[in-house]
């Protein structure tokens, strides 16, 4: 339900909702590598989802209306000279188990760096 979008579910979540930092860490926590086993607990994920979330973005208050979000989240994709993929090596299932987002916070002049590489070193 989360990549495929063959699965009856895959329609729960409209495509917006599907680009949202939160729903992509979603993806990255619950999603298993060669060893993964089923799970029916999802708890532990929203957890960490929710911890990750915290710790990564600012947010702000703004009187009247609540708070928002004051961070931008880049999702980092590095190409060579030929336009080539560097990173993230797409897998053969097409499951990104490689990732990385930069989180800037404008307010602290702050970059958070999030990833996860599987399988050959990341290229500098």
């Amino acid at each position: 339900m989360l990549f495929e979008d063959e699965c009856e579910e895959y329609s729960l979540y409209s495509e917006d909702e599907r680009s949202e930092f939160m729903f992509r860490l979603l993806q990255h926590f619950s999603t298993g590598g060669q060893w993964c086993q089923d799970d029916v607990v999802i708890e532990p994920y929203l957890n960490a989802m929710k911890y990750v979330y915290k710790d990564l973005l600012a947010v702000e208050k703004i009187p009247g209306s609540g708070i928002q979000v004051s961070s931008k989240v880049y999702k980092v994709v590095a190409f060579d000279s030929n336009d080539t993929v560097l990173f993230p090596k797409e897998c053969r299932n097409l499951i990104p188990y490689s990732f990385a987002y930069l989180a800037v916070n404008p307010k602290t002049r702050t970059v958070a760096l999030f990833f996860h590489n599987v399988g050959d070193t990341i290229y500098t």
